[in-house]
C-alpha cells in the first residue's frame, strides 16, 4: 500500500490520458463546426438532411415503444407470477441480445422476402400466380428495422426493470392486497411508477444501440445519421461533411446518456429507500398460466428461435465452406479481435476503478464519468473521430 500510496500522481495520470482519449473523437468533430461548409455539406442540408432526422426519431420512437412493452411486460410477469416454464423463459428471455442487428436482419429478410420460404408457401397453398395477387407486409422498410432492432434491444429493459419489480413493491403490494387491488390495478398504479426510472434507464441503453446500429437500416434501405454518415464519407468522399453528420448524432447520443444516468441515480434511490424481501410470486393455472407464458414466448420465439432454426438450416446447405481457408480466416480476425476487445476492456475499467480508490480526487471523478460514455458514443462517431487526427498524424 505504501508503493500505491507513493506513485498515485501516476495512477491519476492513466486515469487522465484515458478519458483524453475517449475524448479525442468528440472533440474532433466538434471542431468541423468551426470550419467553413463545403458544397456537399449544402446539398445534404437540402436533400437528406430532413430524411436523416424524421427516420431517426420515428426508428427511436418505434423501439422505445415495443422494447419497453417486451421488456417491462415480461419483466413483470416473471418477476410476480409464477408458471410452468417460468424460469426457463426468464434466461431465454435473455438471449436475444445475443444476436447483432444485422443477423436477424438479414434472417428475416430471407424468411420473408417474395422467395423466401414464408411467401412461396403462401402462394403455393392459395394458388396465387405472382405478387399483385395478395398483399404481404414490406420487411425491408423503416417498421421493419424497428421491429429487428426491438426484438434484440429488448433485453436491456428486461434486465433492469426486473429486480425492480421483484424488490422495490413488495410490501407495497402487500398493502395494495388488503384493499383489494387487482393484480392489473397494482400493476398500473404502483408497480409501473416505481419502476420508471429503470424502465427509463434501459430504453435510454436501447435507444443508444438503435441509433448506433449500422448493419440493418443500411441492409433495409432506411436513411439515418449513421448510413448518411458513411455515405458523406465514403460515397461523396466529404469528410468533414461526415464528422458534422456524426456531431449532430453525438447530440441525441448525449441526451441519450445524461437522461440515462439521471434515471439510473433515482433507480439507485428508489432501490435503496424501498428495498426490500423478493415478493412471493402468484401461482397461475389454467388459461391465464397459458397467457403469461404466451406473452413471454412471443420475444423470445422471433428474437431468438425462429433466427436460430433458420440459420442452422443455411448452415446445414452450406457445410462445405466450414474447411475453406477463408472460413478460418473470417473465424481466426472474429475471434482475435473480439478476444483482444474484450482483455482491453476489462484492463482499462479495472485501471479506472482502482485508480478512483487509490486516489479519489475530483479529478479522477471527473476522469471516470468521462470514460464511462465510451459506451455510449457510436461507433460511425468513433470512427470518424478517430481517422481524421490518425490521418493528420500520418501525413
Amino acid at each position: 500500500m505504501k508503493f500505491l500510496k507513493i506513485h498515485r500522481p501516476l495512477w491519476t495520470i492513466s486515469s487522465v490520458l484515458i478519458a483524453a482519449l475517449i475524448s479525442v473523437p468528440v472533440i474532433t468533430i466538434a471542431t468541423y463546426w468551426f470550419a467553413p461548409a463545403s458544397d456537399v455539406w449544402d446539398h445534404l442540408t437540402n436533400t437528406v438532411l430532413k430524411d436523416y432526422i424524421y427516420n431517426s426519431l420515428i426508428l427511436m420512437t418505434g423501439v422505445v415503444l415495443l422494447a419497453g412493452i417486451f421488456g417491462t411486460s415480461t419483466a413483470w410477469l416473471t418477476a410476480m407470477y409464477n408458471f410452468r416454464g417460468r424460469k426457463l423463459l426468464t434466461v431465454l428471455l435473455v438471449l436475444p441480445l445475443a444476436f447483432p442487428g444485422y443477423i436477424i436482419s438479414f434472417t428475416y429478410a430471407g424468411l420473408l422476402d417474395y422467395a423466401g420460404p414464408v411467401q412461396s408457401t403462401i402462394r403455393e397453398i392459395f394458388g396465387f400466380a405472382s405478387k399483385r395477387d395478395y398483399w404481404f407486409p414490406d420487411i425491408m422498410s423503416l417498421g421493419g428495422a424497428i421491429i429487428m432492432l426491438s426484438l434484440v434491444l429488448y433485453p436491456y429493459v428486461f434486465l433492469i426493470v426486473r429486480p425492480v419489480f421483484l424488490r422495490n413493491s413488495s410490501r407495497l403490494l402487500e398493502v395494495a392486497k388488503t384493499f383489494g387491488y387487482s393484480g392489473t390495478r397494482s400493476f398500473f398504479k404502483i408497480s409501473l411508477p416505481l419502476a420508471r426510472p429503470a424502465i427509463v434507464a434501459g430504453c435510454s441503453l436501447a435507444l443508444m444501440e438503435a441509433l448506433n446500429n449500422f448493419g440493418t437500416v443500411k441492409y433495409y434501405g432506411v436513411s439515418t445519421f449513421t448510413t448518411g454518415i458513411y455515405r458523406a464519407w465514403f460515397g461523396l468522399e466529404d469528410l468533414p461533411s461526415a464528422a458534422r453528420l456524426a456531431s449532430i448524432l453525438m447530440l441525441f447520443v448525449f441526451s441519450l446518456f445524461l437522461v440515462e444516468m439521471w434515471q439510473r441515480r433515482n433507480l439507485k434511490l428508489s432501490t435503496t429507500d424501498n428495498e426490500g424481501t423478493e415478493i412471493e410470486p402468484v401461482k397461475l393455472i389454467g388459461f391465464k398460466a397459458f397467457s403469461a407464458w404466451f406473452v413471454c414466448i412471443i420475444p423470445v420465439a422471433f428474437g431468438f428461435i425462429i433466427p436460430t432454426l433458420q440459420l442452422g438450416v443455411w448452415a446445414s446447405e452450406n457445410m462445405n465452406i466450414l474447411g475453406s481457408d477463408e472460413f478460418y480466416s473470417l473465424l481466426g480476425n472474429s475471434t482475435f479481435m473480439a478476444s483482444t476487445t474484450a482483455v482491453a476492456i476489462v484492463v482499462l475499467a479495472l485501471l479506472l476503478r482502482f485508480s478512483s480508490r487509490i486516489s479519489g480526487s475530483p479529478v479522477m471523478k471527473i476522469c471516470n464519468r468521462i470514460s464511462t460514455m465510451g459506451y455510449a458514443i457510436p461507433g460511425s462517431v468513433i470512427s470518424v473521430g478517430i481517422l481524421i487526427p490518425l490521418a493528420r498524424l500520418d501525413n
